[in-house]
């Protein structure tokens, strides 16, 4: 759940409140950068919430590991 907070912290900064987050300081022209950033956070989250296994088990296997890897992958834009 830490991990899912942290991610969720992250995507505040980005967003900002009322929209004054740093995706609001790029140019119009690096909007395509801006929604890719925005999808990638929004895919990452349902991972997360999807995921009900905590990270010491998820790190114990082999499947909880890729399962991780699939979540910071999501991230990767």
């Amino acid at each position: 759940q830490s991990l899912a907070a942290s991610l969720a912290a992250a995507q505040t900064v980005w967003a900002g409140v009322d929209n004054k987050g740093l995706r609001g300081l790029l140019p119009a022209e690096q909007k395509p950068l801006a929604d890719k950033i925005d999808a990638a956070y929004a895919t990452s989250l349902k991972l997360f919430n999807d995921n009900q296994r905590s990270l010491n088990e998820l790190l114990a296997d082999e499947a909880g590991r890729e399962q991780l890897n699939a979540i910071y992958d999501s991230l990767n834009v």
